[in-house]
């Protein structure tokens, strides 16, 4: 197998798209969200943790408008 194959390039949403998810979701009828899998002791740098917040952050203010 060649070399440029063999090696997988992770997918998935960054942080800014996730938000612009969530702002989306203004006026929907929600009943409860939840972050999961965040691990502050393995996250040296604080990138999750910072992604997670604005992520609480931007729900909160999501229901706040409720």
């Amino acid at each position: 197998m060649p070399q440029e194959q063999v090696h997988q390039k992770l997918q998935g949403m960054t942080s800014r798209e996730m938000v612009n998810v969530i702002r989306g979701l203004s006026g929907m009828n929600l009943i409860s969200a939840d972050v999961v899998e965040v691990s502050p002791a393995y996250d040296h740098a604080e990138v999750t943790s910072l992604a997670a917040a604005t992520i609480v952050y931007e729900l909160t203010n999501l229901f706040a408008k409720k």
